[in-house]
């Protein structure tokens, strides 16, 4: 992921890409280690209007089957897949995935009654932010 991500700051998008990919085939060779890629290519993929990817990062996107432990990885996932569904078309995902994308944003309390703040979503991403805040009114 680490990879992927200079080499999408570097404007070296293909390589990129496949650095994404690589990221992809070692975590389903080595379950239990989770770098976070799956949201980071749909940003990645969102960011750069990469239509091409957006089957496949809802597929990948697919493959979290765990649940979220703190809001803003939730704000993040959710965001991704209301973006894409509404730059595809598909309003009623879309709207539904920017609403739960904005209650993750909101909550106040990560559920740690230890760590009450930890996990929250402090500084959204301000263009996702706002597209969310678009679908979620449509």
């Amino acid at each position: 992921k680490q990879k992927a991500e200079c080499l999408d700051i570097l404007g070296r998008i293909s390589e990129a890409e496949s650095a994404f990919r690589t990221s992809f085939k070692m975590m389903r060779e080595i379950p239990n280690v989770k770098v976070g890629a799956q949201v980071a290519f749909g940003l990645f993929a969102i960011r750069h209007d990469l239509n091409y990817l957006y089957d496949e990062v809802l597929k990948i996107l697919g493959e979290n089957t765990n649940g979220f432990t703190f809001p803003v990885a939730e704000y993040y996932y959710s965001g991704v897949i209301a973006v894409i569904h509404g730059r595809l078309g598909n309003i009623s995902a879309a709207r539904k995935n920017a609403v739960a994308a904005l209650a993750a944003a909101d909550k106040k309390h990560s559920g740690f009654a230890r760590h009450p703040k930890v996990g929250l979503v402090d500084q959204p991403d301000p263009e996702l932010h706002k597209e969310l805040l678009s679908l979620a009114s449509k």
